[in-house]
């Protein structure tokens, strides 16, 4: 307050009246004291001034022509996260037993926290601080903590908009539903269209049980139709079209199917399949369709699962669950090459899947069309690519057989191309991803898309950020606003410049805590394998916390749109 005051005096060219020398004593206390980094070089630039510039500081004219501004508190894991959530500021509110206020805080950007809690990617412990000296703080434990242990449900609190609906959305996976939840808030009217009679897409579909509990999901979902969204049943392209949505009034369309087909394993067999092979798409959805009547599907014989992504990792995780036989994976590269999530790798090893790595299927054995085993080709690694990634080659002469009764190919997902046709206007990329511009709009005026039929297969929190991002578009389009976002413009200039590389000079604390779960011994069934840190772990986890916030400012000479 004091710094503020002295600054808007001079502003005013007041700046004689101003005690600039306790200005600086300020100042340089805050710098040596504070507890958090925005505490530590907030102060900076005021510092500078009063070294460089304090002649203009005592001036009694005024200030013309003030340049436009826009600034911004971050920290490096909230650069890393896609959504950009405070999260400094909802670890501090399970520090302080507010669980309540980590939710209010996750929820200005996404309704899931709950399942976002379990399974989230994680960029932002990648980003944390605390790696360059121990173990990051746990962040998604605590925000799971947080969502279990509140006890308001968030975003509820908004009143439904009336009218007729002015949104379509079609698609309720995370994408689609984000972008829902926020045009509802910003009270705009919303009809949500998916192919499935629940919403959830890939995360109800694709992800186990074990991991994410349908009940939670659907006690999530349902904030949706509580802010007034209405959800039908219907499949673009069968049921439904792009025109004829907007031929129906809708004033814009948000786009975020998916990238739901699976891919099999590019074998010589794949255009006529043997029985016992499949996609892990597939197979995972047959998984959850038994799992929630109640009725898991049987798996007699050895599993082989190829890939190494989260995908996969799911996939040999369930097998575990279903056969009487062994679960192997078959990873083309190494073992430090795997992208799956490492504690998702770790609990696949503990539950007695079996990694044969630098292994490739080359075809498969069959009998009476049934599937017998696979030919696998042992792998070389070559010289590392542009990316400092190696590449692999097969060794002459290395094939040998595995025999196993079913092979689950988690290699990749695309987006069906079947669900817009061409005469809708709406240009697609590799894959049959649809190209969308920098407000996630479409070559179709009016249409908007986000999610993993944009990116390709990506992860929950990625999807929910494109989904807030385009709601927010859609959002401008409808109150005939410039659409611009200061905030995202300030994360690519920050990323650009480097300017959220973590600091060293910090002091090792106590261990991280590590979530509870389920002894291995008990991992038979899809009962949820991890368990919410206690109260007294979770603040604990939170005082590892070293609040490292930084605060940006960029001055321009022309107005900045949305920069209030």
């Amino acid at each position: 307050q004091i710094l503020r005051d002295a600054f808007a005096e001079a502003c005013e060219g007041r700046g004689e009246s101003v005690d600039w020398d306790m200005v600086r004593r300020v100042a340089v206390q805050m710098h040596e004291s504070a507890l958090c980094g925005v505490g530590r070089t907030g102060v900076v630039p005021v510092l500078g001034a009063l070294e460089h510039f304090s002649h203009l500081l005592k001036t009694s004219a005024p200030v013309q022509d003030a340049l436009s501004s826009y600034s911004v508190t971050t920290a490096p894991c909230i650069e890393a996260c896609p959504a950009h959530v405070d999260i400094p500021r909802y670890i501090d509110a399970i520090r302080d037993d507010r669980p309540e206020r980590a939710v209010e805080a996750v929820s200005e950007h996404y309704p899931l926290v709950g399942s976002c809690g379990r399974v989230c990617a994680r960029p932002c412990e990648s980003a944390c601080t605390r790696n360059s000296i121990e173990d990051p703080v746990s962040i998604r434990s605590i925000k799971r903590y947080a969502a279990d242990h509140a006890s308001a449900e968030p975003g509820a609190s908004v009143s439904a908009p009336e009218g007729p609906a002015e949104v379509a959305v079609v698609g309720a996976g995370p994408a689609g539903w984000t972008c829902a939840y926020h045009v509802l808030r910003a009270g705009h009217s919303v009809d949500i269209f998916d192919a499935e009679a629940v919403p959830g897409g890939m995360i109800r579909y694709g992800i186990p049980s074990y991991r994410l509990p349908k009940d939670l999901l659907d006690m999530e979902s349902s904030l949706i139709q509580k802010l007034g969204g209405r959800l039908f049943r219907a499949s673009l392209g069968r049921d439904i079209s792009l025109s004829g949505l907007q031929e129906k009034g809708y004033k814009a369309v948000f786009v975020g199917i998916g990238a739901s087909m699976g891919q099999l394993a590019h074998l010589p067999e794949d255009k006529n399949p043997p029985e016992g092979y499949e996609n892990g798409i597939d197979f995972l959805r047959r998984v959850h369709d038994g799992v929630a009547a109640g009725n898991p599907p049987a798996l007699h014989g050895d599993v082989v699962v190829v890939g190494g992504g989260n995908v996969a990792m799911d996939c040999c995780r369930s097998a575990t669950r279903l056969t009487d036989g062994k679960v192997r994976v078959l990873y083309r590269r190494t073992e430090q090459d795997l992208p799956a999530d490492r504690e998702e790798i770790e609990d696949a090893v503990k539950e007695g899947v079996i990694f044969h790595f630098l292994s490739n299927p080359c075809g498969l054995e069959t009998a009476d069309g049934r599937l017998t085993g696979v030919r696998v080709l042992k792998m070389r690694q070559g010289d590392p690519d542009a990316s400092g990634r190696r590449s692999v080659s097969p060794v002459e002469g290395s094939e040998w057989v595995l025999p196993c009764s079913h092979i689950i190919a988690a290699i990749g997902q695309r987006v069906r191309s079947d669900d817009i046709p061409e005469d809708e206007g709406i240009a697609r990329g590799r894959n049959g991803v649809i190209i969308v511009d920098n407000n996630f709009a479409t070559s179709r005026d009016g249409v908007f898309s986000g999610g993993d039929c944009v990116s390709g297969p990506d992860t929950l929190i990625n999807a929910m950020s494109q989904g807030e991002q385009a709601a927010h578009s859609i959002v401008a389009r409808l109150e005939g606003c410039d659409p611009f976002s200061p905030r995202r413009r300030m994360s690519e200039l920050l990323k650009a410049a480097s300017l959220m590389d973590p600091r060293h000079d910090w002091e090792p604390s106590f261990p991280r805590q590590r979530t509870p779960s389920i002894p291995v011994e008990q991992r038979r069934s899809f009962a949820e394998v991890e368990h919410t840190l206690r109260p007294g772990a979770a603040r604990a986890e939170a005082d590892r916390c070293l609040r490292c916030y930084r605060l940006f400012t960029v001055l321009t000479a022309s107005p900045i749109p949305n920069a209030d």
